[in-house]
């Protein structure tokens, strides 16, 4: 336990702190936009929700655009913090787990599989194998 302590403390930084702060920035406004939207609400529950929810029979116009901002947030995070290569890495375990999470809310399922194709084949293949979100097989390309 101790030693496992001092490899987290010790472990160089990944990536700059101008990232990490960057990237938190950007989380802070899709919170304040779910916030200010009481037809957000059951969208963010399901996001922080430990629980598996009921899959929604469709999303509305606005769990849409929050979506895309959250999976382009995810997208930013994975390319800056180099996380198919960094994902155990201790810095980036809140990114980690946050990211875990939202994978596993029906809407935000229902968003990645409407928009998936428009993002990053590298990013669609980690959020495969790390997320267990679905992928084309094989991956379509442009």
């Amino acid at each position: 336990m101790i030693g496992e302590r001092m490899a987290d403390v010790l472990t160089p930084a990944g990536c700059s702190s101008e990232a990490f702060h960057k990237h938190g920035e950007a989380l802070g406004k899709i919170w304040e936009s779910f916030r200010a939207s009481s037809g957000l609400l059951p969208f963010m529950q399901e996001l922080i929700s430990l629980e598996q929810e009921t899959a929604p029979a469709a999303v509305t116009d606005e769990e849409l655009c929050i979506g895309l901002e959250l999976i382009q947030l995810m997208e930013d995070v994975f390319l800056d913090l180099r996380l198919d290569d960094f994902w155990e890495h201790p810095d980036n375990r809140g990114w980690a787990i946050l990211f875990m999470r939202w994978a596993r809310s029906p809407r935000f399922r229902l968003i990645w599989d409407k928009t998936r194709r428009t993002f990053g084949i590298r990013f669609e293949y980690f959020c495969r194998a790390r997320l267990g979100l679905t992928s084309d097989r094989p991956i379509v390309r442009v």
